[in-house]
C-alpha cells in the first residue's frame, strides 16, 4: 500500500469498542512482517504474508 502522506502508521492499543482504525492491527496479526519505506511522494507499507 502506498499513499502521499509521509507519516508512518502507528499501531494503537487494541480496543474492541473502537469503531474503525483496526487495519494495522489486523495486518500485523496476519503478516510475517510489516515495514514502512519512505518514498519520494509519501510512504509505502509492505506486508509479507505466507501463501501456503
Amino acid at each position: 500500500m502506498s499513499d502521499s502522506s509521509p507519516v508512518a502508521p502507528a499501531a494503537r492499543v487494541p480496543d474492541p469498542a473502537r469503531v474503525g482504525q483496526h487495519g494495522l492491527e489486523m495486518v500485523t496479526a496476519l503478516a510475517r512482517s510489516v515495514s514502512v519505506e519512505t518514498a519520494a511522494t509519501g510512504k509505502r507499507v509492505v506486508a509479507v504474508v505466507a501463501l501456503a
